[in-house]
């Protein structure tokens, strides 16, 4: 039997060149793009090897027997693995990137059976065996390695079509179309032995996956060619996820407004090439290079630099960003701020070292200083407030009880209260009222966010099932999600399970999400909203029109209800180029299938106006106030 060697050489070239893009670029450092990696070596593995084998089997190479059986026994361990890989980097693309202990042995236990086959070969012969003069024959037991293949393609199909609704579109169309080719190709060389279709199959498979789904052209900026926000905020979570401390530097510019003044736009993009470049420079000494926007950078150092060389980078880099650079005939000076992180200690969350980053714009050191800042730098100036905000939260927890007042939401449409928002608060004594956005930051501070949000919804839920509210009209009670709550992944289950204990019907729940919060994780956010509003949870976006939010990525977000900012509510009524602007947001809100709702309303003349150009619903004191519980279910 003589084999064709050319599908197997055409499968290591497209390997090779695979992997000579993957590296060659800049890639994100996550899970997915890890596992990916793996799959193509072990799929290069696979088809050099198989290329050997047939070599030998053809008797178109020296014949040996050790080297007859090492390297097909080196072909097969290669070619089982490919499915495990494949499996593995299919369940981390789709979400799933850890297991229970059983599910884990489930997974991983076909695997060893092959192995255990393979590795016994030599002295059973099942997989494969050389009859004289070294003739190549397939064993009973090579049946075995197919269905060990079939058995992680079914895997991953079945994971697939449990998520495929929450899937981006271009997943949803590529993933059977991925399936398929590998699934083909085995049902041809089981039939067709001497045509070696399966390596050359799954080389074009991954081919395909590097040029769609682990394209990072997103994650790169466009200005500087770093990696960008997206990227940082994605690789910082992973990092995070470790449980590893690493150190991190950050650059902050701290007169880009002074420059933006003095220069064009077109100046300041070339400035911030220049600086970027010079950044790139000390990629020697840094794993990862991002631009998080309006001259700011983050570096992941080396971990094989010691303390005092960090030091000194960090200290170097940011004089070098500071120096004076040539811009057409002129020059200019983007001065930078330094400051040494270390994770998680200084920093626990991706929010945290945002907050660093501002606080560095508000530092009173000077920017040329020389000496990069450190954590305790930048303490805020009313840390003894933000202690008793933590302290307040914390016995909360214990206690199972917070504060919380009730606004209700008129429904233009049914001219009544349809409606509820909520505000939490705490009394600590003898201290002043801590309202929601400090108690948010003080458990976010204090990474409890989950623990209080948690706490909040059961009270929130718990009264709304005690009062039997939906018998009172009251067919929704919204509140907040944080930021960090909504990145976690159990968060579908902690919520349904709240839901579930206090017999509610989930789409009595909708959750707030604040302009800020949808753009900092849009994948983790998405996967969870998107789980939630499959059992009937709904979300609104908060503060519409207070930030800059890009409305086409919001609206890839399953929102049901965009809750226009006061501050949009206000201007409405107070030039014509608000009421313009007002007019013109609803028209568009509203052509993209939203319900709005208008905050801040505060007159019957805004009520009326408000109703008449397509609100939905409003809320504010014209209405009522928060109120606590006892008030609130007087006024229904």
């Amino acid at each position: 039997m003589s084999y064709i060697v050319h599908y197997d050489a055409a499968a290591a070239f497209l390997n090779l060149v695979a992997l000579y893009l993957f590296y060659g670029r800049k890639n994100l450092r996550d899970k997915t793009s890890q596992r990916f990696g793996i799959l193509l070596w072990v799929a290069l593995g696979s088809s050099l090897f198989g290329v050997i084998g047939s070599l030998l089997i053809n008797r178109q190479l020296p014949l040996n027997p050790l080297i007859f059986q090492v390297s097909n026994m080196a072909f097969f361990i290669f070619h089982i693995s490919i499915p495990l890989a494949a499996a593995w980097f299919i369940l981390a693309m789709l979400g799933r990137t850890r297991g229970g202990n059983w599910e884990r042995f489930f997974f991983i236990s076909p695997y060893l059976g092959g192995l255990g086959l393979i590795l016994s070969n030599p002295w059973t012969g099942l997989i494969f065996r050389a009859t004289s003069p070294l003739a190549y024959e397939e064993g009973p037991g090579i049946l075995i390695l197919y269905l060990l293949a079939i058995f992680y393609i079914c895997y991953s199909f079945l994971f697939f079509m449990r998520k495929r609704k929450n899937l981006p579109r271009m997943v949803r169309i590529l993933f059977p179309v991925l399936f398929g080719l590998p699934t083909i190709a085995i049902l041809i060389q089981s039939q067709l032995a001497v045509i070696p279709l399966e390596c050359f199959a799954v080389s074009i498979s991954l081919l395909v996956i590097l040029f769609t789904l682990q394209n990072s052209s997103q994650l790169i900026d466009r200005e500087t060619g770093l990696l960008n926000r997206q990227a940082f905020i994605k690789t910082t979570q992973m990092r995070l996820g470790s449980g590893e401390g690493f150190d991190l530097f950050l650059l902050r510019s701290v007169n880009m407004d002074r420059l933006l003044s003095l220069h064009s736009s077109k100046d300041i993009f070339h400035l911030l090439r220049l600086v970027a470049a010079y950044i790139a420079s000390k990629a020697g000494f840094a794993e990862r290079v991002f631009s998080l926007d309006d001259g700011n950078f983050a570096i992941f150092p080396r971990d094989s630099l010691d303390k005092e060389a960090r030091l000194s980078l960090a200290e170097e880099i940011s004089e070098g960003m500071s120096r004076e650079w040539s811009l057409n005939g002129t020059s200019a000076s983007l001065q930078a701020r330094a400051c040494i992180l270390r994770c998680p200690e200084d920093a626990a969350e991706v929010l945290d070292i945002f907050d660093c980053l501002e606080k560095m714009g508000l530092h009173s050191k000077a920017s040329r200083s020389g000496t990069p800042l450190r954590a305790w730098d930048l303490q805020l100036m009313n840390s003894k407030r933000e202690g008793e905000a933590e302290g307040a939260v914390l016995q909360a927890i214990a206690s199972g009880r917070m504060g919380i007042l009730y606004q209700p939401i008129f429904c233009v449409a049914e001219g009544r209260f349809t409606a509820a928002d909520t505000q939490l608060y705490l009394d600590p004594p003898g201290k002043p009222r801590i309202v929601q956005r400090e108690l948010i930051q003080a458990a976010e501070r204090s990474g409890i966010m989950h623990r209080a949000g948690h706490l909040a919804l059961k009270n929130i839920a718990g009264f709304y099932a005690a009062a039997d509210l939906a018998a009172k009209g009251i067919e929704q009670i919204q509140l907040r999600l944080s930021a960090l709550q909504s990145l976690r992944s159990d968060l579908p289950q902690q919520v349904l399970a709240v839901v579930e204990a206090l017999g509610i019907d989930p789409a009595r729940i909708c959750f707030e999400i604040t302009e800020s919060a949808a753009t900092y994780s849009p994948e983790a956010m998405s996967l969870n909203m998107r789980l939630l509003s499959a059992q009937g949870l709904s979300f609104a976006l908060d503060d519409y029109g207070s930030g800059f939010t890009d409305l086409g990525y919001i609206m890839e977000l399953p929102f049901k209800f965009i809750k226009l900012d006061k501050s949009v509510i206000r201007n409405g009524f107070q030039s014509e180029k608000g009421r313009i602007i007002l007019e013109s947001t609803i028209a568009l809100v509203r052509r993209l299938g939203r319900k709005i709702i208008a905050e801040g309303v505060e007159t019957a003349a805004q009520a009326q106006l408000l109703s008449s150009i397509g609100c939905d619903l409003l809320q504010g004191y014209y209405y009522a106030q928060p109120l606590e519980a006892d008030e609130f279910l007087s006024i229904l």
